[in-house]
């Protein structure tokens, strides 16, 4: 039943081992029946500029030479993203304006969403990892900025709380336009080693990790 499948991966600014993970996850659609060139790679670089081709090799291993799609696109490239709506701020009270949904159209057209990252403490969304794999992660510049404008408005240390508003905004923007289907998080041990893998539903997973 899916046509397209778009796996979002992190960047070379962070240490998920995706050249690791990746294999497996390939196998596991492959053993489904997906087709190869049914497959689209993004890497999710929220503003970060595209990765650098030794770079993608790195971060992907021998995927970065196909058979797949691989989309490395920054987002202040409007011609990449779909508009698929607006998910109301998260102070409406103070009349900030909602958040639009511009998403990555490899992303917002596949049939079935995976995302690979890592979990660690976060300073505005408690924890990184998750559903933060597509906001900010496949967003244009204007939804990433709308995003970063709410951050403003939260009160308090947000540092490893797992309910932190900017957590529950960003999880609420992604069920409604461009809902993940399946995680892959890794959990690191402070010298870059594998701690813990979860993987499953992209709330409770991500909660678990």
């Amino acid at each position: 039943p899916y046509q397209r499948v778009a796996i979002l991966v992190d960047d070379c600014t962070r240490k998920t081992p995706v050249a690791q993970i990746l294999p497996h996850v390939l196998a596991e659609l492959a053993a489904a029946g997906v087709q190869s060139q049914r497959i689209t790679i993004v890497v999710a670089l929220g503003t970060h500029r595209p990765m650098t081709p030794a770079e993608l090799h790195a971060k992907l291993g021998p995927a970065a030479d196909g058979p797949y799609t691989v989309v490395n696109t920054p987002a202040t490239e409007p011609d990449a993203f779909v508009h698929a709506g607006f998910t109301p701020s998260l102070r409406p009270d103070l009349r900030l304006p909602p958040i639009p949904a511009q998403i990555n159209r490899h992303v917002l057209e596949a049939d079935l969403r995976i995302g690979i990252g890592m979990i660690t403490p976060h300073l505005d969304t408690g924890f990184s990892g998750g559903a933060k794999i597509v906001l900010p992660g496949v967003c244009s510049l204007p939804t990433v900025d709308a995003f970063h404008l709410a951050s403003a408005f939260v009160e308090g240390n947000q540092l490893g709380n797992p309910d932190a508003p900017l957590r529950l905004l960003l999880e609420r923007f992604v069920a409604e336009h461009a809902p993940l289907h399946f995680i892959v998080n890794t959990v690191l041990a402070p010298d870059g080693s594998l701690l813990a893998c979860v993987a499953g539903d992209p709330v409770a997973a991500h909660r678990a990790g």
